[in-house]
């Protein structure tokens, strides 16, 4: 099951944050938000890879702050 990485970052660093973390293997999706997270990612099941993730994600510059959710289950709907 995927995890999400929500990514609160300091103002004029969301573009920066998202492009590395979107640079990174193992990162499935990233859109750049609004409301109380700037980015957020989707990440890979493996384990190994999560890790990696997590440590490029905490020396990005901008990083303001991470939140990392684990999944427990997929469904995968038509938009519509």
């Amino acid at each position: 099951m995927a995890s999400f990485f929500l990514i609160q970052t300091d103002p004029g660093y969301a573009d920066a944050v998202a492009d590395v973390v979107a640079s990174l293997p193992g990162v499935v999706n990233v859109a750049v938000t609004t409301g109380p997270y700037d980015v957020v990612a989707e990440v890979t099941a493996v384990r190994e890879h999560q890790d990696q993730i997590r440590a490029e994600v905490r020396g990005a510059p901008g990083l303001g702050r991470l939140c990392v959710c684990q999944g427990s289950r997929a469904e995968r709907r038509a938009a519509s």
